[in-house]
């Protein structure tokens, strides 16, 4: 269903959400992912991602607001988005406003973890008309389809 090409998760951590990604990613034979983490001590980020998987990892330092439009840049459209960063309404927000100008608006998707913190994934599935694939427990999913009919995204 899903192939990205290009994927990008704030928040990376030790990587389990990054070992999943990169693991379908190498069955699918494609895709590179790109994880931001702002995290001040660095020795435990990515340390789940195992190095027959590096090679499709991307892993960047500092604030992710500052760092996606340059991955945009260099990549192009992202494929996938995983939001697990600052769970702030504004930066969520921030985050998902961003993402979704530099998102491939055919089939693009966007997930967030821990949407239950604040309203800021109902707001932006609201303000853009995205159709919610609904909440897993307190994962946010969303797919940006264009309407063939009126051009417009949901």
């Amino acid at each position: 269903l899903c192939k990205p090409g290009v994927a990008v998760e704030t928040g990376c951590a030790a990587g389990a959400s990054a070992n999943y990604i990169l693991t379908a990613m190498e069955k699918n034979n494609r895709g590179i992912l790109y994880s931001i983490d702002s995290a001040n001590d660095r020795s435990h980020l990515g340390c789940l991602v195992p190095s027959t998987l590096r090679h499709r990892f991307n892993l960047r330092f500092g604030n992710s607001l500052a760092l996606i439009p340059g991955i945009a840049d260099e990549a192009g459209a992202i494929d996938f988005f995983l939001h697990d960063s600052l769970h702030t309404y504004e930066h969520m927000t921030a985050e998902y406003e961003m993402i979704y100008r530099h998102m491939a608006h055919n089939g693009g998707i966007i997930c967030s973890h821990d949407i239950l913190m604040s309203n800021a994934w109902a707001h932006f599935i609201k303000r853009h008309r995205l159709r919610s694939w609904g909440a897993v427990k307190n994962l946010g999913i969303c797919r940006i389809v264009q309407d063939a009919g009126s051009g417009n995204q949901q």
